[in-house]
């Protein structure tokens, strides 16, 4: 059977080998291939721009709403109906054009004047039926002034006879208040040395009372103290083996003299302390048994003094001066009341002939508004700018209602903006600004004011003058110039990037592969110094030439893959 098998030459061999080899790593080449591409086809799509050095204008954007200097009310003279508007917002009149052309209906107006002459009439009658003065209510106040003032004069004259009686006895009251201050302050101060012996704080006794005391508490303490140290020297001598019995038995000797001076002490120190305890002990019986008698005086004076005793003939002759000048002032204030209502009554009479001449003018209304009744046109007062029309066809108005205003625009337009007081640092007074909005290029702005928001502390209100195409009422974007500064690293604004840790870009970093450059982001915190409507001044890691990401085809973060834009 072997001799049935096919011989391969050894030079075919290799050739075999070599083109699966050959075939294998071209298939390995093309499925590394199709993976880049596979994978770079997933990969988010962005675009970058270069960090830059130059200079920056930092700009403040606000918005604000333009008012006219000066503007005028349109508005009817008798009510009417709309029958046709013959301008449009934003559109310039002259003097004497027609603004609205008038159907005229029931008037209202009319009415209303006609309303009010027959209530000036009705008001004028009523002014014809006065009532005389009454008198009654004042002459009975006086006389019950009068009648108080007797009872004060009579009362005076009771304490005036009383007076020695009662001022005996408020000395005898006044006089026992004083000693039981005195008392009650002694009291409570034997109390505390009562305290002091029974815890043996000698010291704290009074000198008035502590005696002879001091000196056995002294010899007491200092006995024990003796004994106390004999004591200890004889146990000190015990524990010794080598002290003699005569030692021990001197020693011995000495503690019992010491016990005994000690006992001694002891008990003459009790004695003193038992007569100082009998000595407090009647005192305070003896300042308590004061203290009653003298509470009883001050308690019987204050229950039966009435509120009539404590008055004195000083104090009740005051109320009687007081009393007499409020009786002078009621008669005065009479007298001048009947000279009042006289001269009321005069000027009743001037009232009454001021209504009837009110009534004459009403009438004259009447027949003027009855004169303008027949009203059909509105024009214009003034030259100017339409900038409101408060009306369409068919509404009804009336008048004092403005149907239209129009801006003067000879006397030219503002705009007021309120902004953080942070921001306005930088800016001055008297530069023209930016206005972002103007699509027709045709306005312009000037910063002339800067000052105190008063409704906002933080605030600060700009003003700006503005001029050309605009009309009241307009809302006006404008970006005005801070400061110009040169910076070392400039970025587009679109690249600036921020969350809760602060505000960074995405830079782009490669790196090397066999299958050629392979492109990451990577984060780097910065810091804004200064921006405008595009690009902004940062610092940070960031190098003049670096690439940050402006925009990505998908959400882009630190660390990720990334293929760059064609």
């Amino acid at each position: 059977m072997n001799e049935n098998k096919k011989i391969i030459a050894p030079e075919k061999r290799r050739d075999i080998i070599k083109n699966i080899l050959i075939v294998f790593l071209i298939v390995l080449l093309i499925l590394t291939f199709f993976s880049n591409t596979i994978m770079n086809h997933s990969l988010p799509e962005i675009a970058s721009e270069s960090s830059i050095s130059g200079s920056l204008t930092e700009k403040l954007n606000a918005s604000g709403i333009v008012e006219s200097n000066q503007s005028y009310e349109v508005k009817s003279k008798s009510n009417s109906i709309i029958d046709e508007i013959k301008v449009k917002t934003g559109k310039e009149v002259k003097k004497g054009d027609v603004l609205f052309t008038l159907n005229t209906e029931e008037n209202t107006e009319l009415k209303e004047a006609e309303t009010l002459l027959k209530s000036l009439e009705l008001e004028y009658q009523k002014m014809l039926l006065t009532l005389p003065k009454n008198y009654a209510t004042e002459n009975q106040t006086i006389k019950n002034a009068q009648e108080d003032l007797n009872a004060l004069i009579a009362k005076r004259d009771e304490a005036v006879s009383n007076q020695a009686e009662n001022e005996s006895k408020k000395s005898e009251y006044n006089q026992a208040k004083s000693e039981l201050a005195g008392i009650s302050s002694e009291f409570a101060d034997i109390q505390i040395y009562i305290t002091s012996l029974n815890t043996d704080d000698i010291y704290s006794i009074g000198s008035e009372y502590s005696g002879n005391i001091i000196g056995y508490y002294e010899e007491y303490i200092n006995a024990q103290s003796e004994l106390q140290k004999a004591e200890s020297e004889l146990q000190s001598f015990m524990m010794s083996p080598d002290v003699s019995e005569e030692v021990i038995q001197s020693l011995q000797d000495k503690v019992n003299e010491c016990s005994e001076y000690f006992e001694q002490c002891q008990s003459a120190y009790k004695s003193e302390k038992s007569a100082l305890r009998n000595t407090l002990n009647d005192k305070l019986s003896y300042l308590k048994g004061e203290s009653d008698r003298l509470n009883s005086i001050i308690n019987n004076y204050e229950s039966n003094l009435s509120a009539d005793d404590i008055l004195t003939v000083d104090a009740l002759n005051e109320q009687i001066t007081a009393k007499q000048r409020e009786l002078e002032t009621l008669v005065i204030a009479l007298e001048d009341a009947k000279k009042q209502d006289n001269l009321e009554s005069q000027s009743n009479d001037i009232d009454i002939k001021a209504k009837h001449e009110e009534i004459e003018a009403q009438k004259l209304v009447v027949d003027k508004i009855k004169k303008k009744d027949s009203e059909k046109e509105i024009k214009a007062d003034y030259s100017g700018i339409v900038s409101q029309i408060n009306v369409k066809i068919g509404d009804t108005v009336i008048p004092d209602e403005a149907v239209a205003v129009i801006d003067i625009s000879e006397e030219g337009y503002t705009m007021t903006v309120s902004v953080e007081a942070e921001k306005t640092k930088k800016i001055k007074a008297g530069i023209s600004v930016d206005v972002l909005n103007d699509w027709s290029n045709s306005i312009n702005a000037d910063l002339v004011e800067i000052k105190n928001d008063t409704q906002n502390k933080k605030n600060r209100i700009l003003k700006f003058k503005v001029s050309g195409n605009v009309n009241s009422g307009d809302t006006l974007s404008v970006s005005i110039p801070c400061s110009t500064g040169r910076y070392d690293t400039i970025i587009p604004k679109s690249a600036l990037n921020e969350d809760s840790n602060g505000k960074f870009v995405l830079i782009v970093k490669s790196k090397s592969s066999p299958l050629g450059n392979r492109y990451f982001a990577e984060r780097v915190d910065v810091e804004v110094l200064a921006s405008d409507e595009v690009s902004c001044a940062v610092q940070g890691s960031l190098n003049m030439g670096d690439y940050v990401i402006t925009t990505s085809s998908k959400p882009v973060n630190s660390g990720d893959q990334v293929k760059m834009k064609d």
